[in-house]
């Protein structure tokens, strides 16, 4: 029997993979979808090692991982001029701002990270600590290149690109597939039916971004080649080669379009749809109301200390005007204001944190107001939810068009919480009187349910497959080192069309004006004149 155990000990040895996840924080969310990843493969035997970078001193407090290695960096000398770029995003939440402001607001972001990246370089220590571990595979996310460009230090071989947003835009340009602008809202806003004007402001915005970030990609390389020498490959080549690319959404809920043999979706790791359990001062709330609780939650990146205080305010005020059903409100722990007003309101509950996952759950819950962040949206759709999306910022645009384009959700503007909440209320009384919504979001919940491999087993078993081959290169794009310009044959196109209206239609009007048949003419417009 124990030689049994030990064979079997031996064999799972044998067949682990020492993995290595690159997860700087960013958000909270960001550290939890990437710890939910570690887990997934951790669980499944191998020796995962979670490397986040704390830049927002949340790494400690934030309970990322359950069963994979956790190793915190911290002390960034940048750290503060990250927050403060990210304040700014908070602070100027609920203002429209213009494409520049958009442009100036990444690249504030990108060169703060490609800084934080640098600094985390010199750690020379941390560096080779880690590669004598001689990890099998490597995942960071496509926010930032930096870990990339850390991997093949390390000489890690295989390597994994997470797209923790839906298939974003920069995640096209890692796989040679053009960006599908005329119905995807990349970079500008779009209607789920977009016109004319709408397409053509994606398609430049898209473009001037997809320049921004060529720029900051070639600044984080001179990094790479301060520290490593001339001949080390920029970031942006390395994430363009890597062997599978995860997109952290379900593509039951992510907005349909063009896809690659390497493309895996594995929306939903980590979510356990089992767990209905919370703390009974959550479970009393959610038996309150006549007929069902609302769910409504900004998120963490709102912060509703910062946000203009008319935004709650007015959030409180809608709930007034369904007294039937019991408002459940997320507000931030130093929202003095918020928890004031919602004294006079006796169908609220304001708290700080929430069992989200198990308020989703519920069957007392009818509908969740979200901010559209990707892991509200994930969860949502496994719990059968309908949803109403108020997008602030970043991919939350994109993510509410997808719910409104799957018809399990409706859309409304964030400025609404401020000029017409009416608008919002129109909103609810649709959703909650409207059945299309709830029946919409529980046969999403289905499908992705009922789908034959979940997304354990393919993040698990694609990861395993790939280390185990050394690599899938048969599955890479060939285009993948190409453009835009060569993938539509653009460079062969516009040259032909060039010598077609420069030589031959010039050259066939010349001919038929001067031969009989242009003489007929001329005779024929010269009689008719006379006449």
């Amino acid at each position: 029997m124990r030689l049994l155990l030990l064979l079997v000990l031996l064999v799972e040895f044998a067949l682990s993979y020492k993995i290595l996840v690159f997860s700087p924080a960013t958000s909270k969310s960001h550290l939890i979808s990437n710890g939910r990843l570690a887990d997934e493969l951790a669980q499944a035997g191998h020796d995962v090692t979670v490397l986040e970078l704390d830049f927002l001193g949340i790494s400690e407090t934030t309970n990322s991982v359950k069963k994979a290695k956790k190793r915190i960096i911290g002390g960034f000398k940048q750290a503060t001029q990250f927050k403060n770029v990210l304040l700014g995003f908070s602070e100027t939440v609920m203002e429209e701002p213009s494409f520049t402001d958009e442009v100036k607001g990444w690249w504030a972001y990108q060169n703060v990270y490609n800084d934080l990246c640098a600094e985390f370089l010199e750690n020379d220590k941390v560096f080779y600590e880690l590669k004598k571990e001689h990890f099998d595979g490597f995942f960071a996310e496509q926010i930032n290149l930096c870990g990339f460009g850390y991997a093949h230090a390390l000489a890690i071989p295989r390597r994994f690109l997470i797209s923790s947003c839906p298939f974003a835009a920069p995640v096209y340009d890692f796989t040679g597939l053009p960006m599908p602008t005329s119905t995807v809202p990349f970079a500008a806003d779009m209607s789920a039916d977009p016109s004319y004007y709408e397409r053509a402001r994606n398609f430049l915005a898209a473009v001037v971004t997809k320049f921004e970030f060529m720029i900051l990609n070639s600044r984080l390389h001179e990094h790479f080649l301060q520290k490593w020498g001339a001949d080390f490959p920029s970031p942006a080549s390395i994430a363009s080669n890597v062997d599978v690319i995860f997109i952290a959404t379900d593509e039951v809920i992510d907005i349909s379009t063009t896809t690659l043999q390497n493309i895996v979706h594995v929306g939903g790791l980590g979510v356990d749809d089992d767990v209905t359990e919370m703390d009974k001062v959550f479970s009393d709330e959610m038996e309150k109301g006549k007929l069902g609780v609302i769910y409504f939650s900004l998120g963490t990146i709102a912060n509703t200390t910062k946000i203009d205080k008319k935004v709650m305010i007015s959030v409180l005020n809608i709930a007034k005007k369904f007294p039937d059903y019991h408002f459940i409100i997320r507000a931030d722990k130093y929202d003095i204001s918020t928890r004031e007003h919602a004294k006079g309101v006796s169908n609220s509950f304001v708290s700080d944190w929430l069992p989200q996952t198990s308020m989703l759950h519920h069957s007392r819950l009818k509908l969740f107001i979200t901010h559209s962040g990707y892991n509200s949206i994930v969860e949502a759709a496994r719990a059968g939810i309908p949803l109403i999306n108020i997008p602030f910022m970043f991919d939350q645009n994109l993510n509410s068009r997808a719910v409104e384009k799957k018809g399990w959700g409706i859309r409304r503007h964030k400025n609404h919480l401020l000029t017409q909440p009416e608008a919002i209320e129109e909103a609810i009384n649709e959703i909650i009187h409207n059945k299309k919504y709830s029946d919409k979001a529980i046969r999403i919940r289905d499908l992705i349910k009922s789908k034959p491999l979940s997304a354990s087993q393919l993040l698990v078993k694609t990861t395993e497959w790939a280390i185990r081959n050394n690599g899938l290169d048969e599955l890479k794009f060939e285009n993948r080192g190409h453009t835009t310009w060569t993938y539509y044959n653009l460079d062969v196109i516009l040259p032909i069309l060039w010598i077609v209206f420069s030589f031959i239609l010039p050259t066939i009007f010349g001919w038929y004006k001067f031969s009989c048949f242009g003489h007929i003419e001329e005779k024929t417009k010269t009689k008719s004149k006379k006449e």
